[in-house]
């Protein structure tokens, strides 16, 4: 199974779609994209309770999340 994170995200929406089936997506907010054969688990990466179940049954991890915003990333 195909472990995504950021799937909601800007490049994720886009991406995720068009990736193999089955797929299991890591989201910290709900949305509407149900798409068949993608489930979803709501969670944080920065918590363990939330990491381990997804990536319990993958065998592939693709990791597009990201926190913060192209306007703040290059302040230091």
């Amino acid at each position: 199974m195909l472990a995504i994170t950021g799937s909601s995200g800007f490049i994720g929406s886009y991406i995720s779609p068009r990736l193999p089936q089955p797929q299991i997506r890591l989201i910290r907010k709900p949305d509407t994209a149900a798409n068949a054969g993608i489930q979803t688990i709501l969670g944080d990466l920065r918590t363990l309770d939330s990491f381990k179940p997804f990536l319990k049954d993958a065998t592939s991890l693709v990791h597009l999340a990201w926190e913060g915003t192209p306007r703040t990333s290059f302040n230091p």
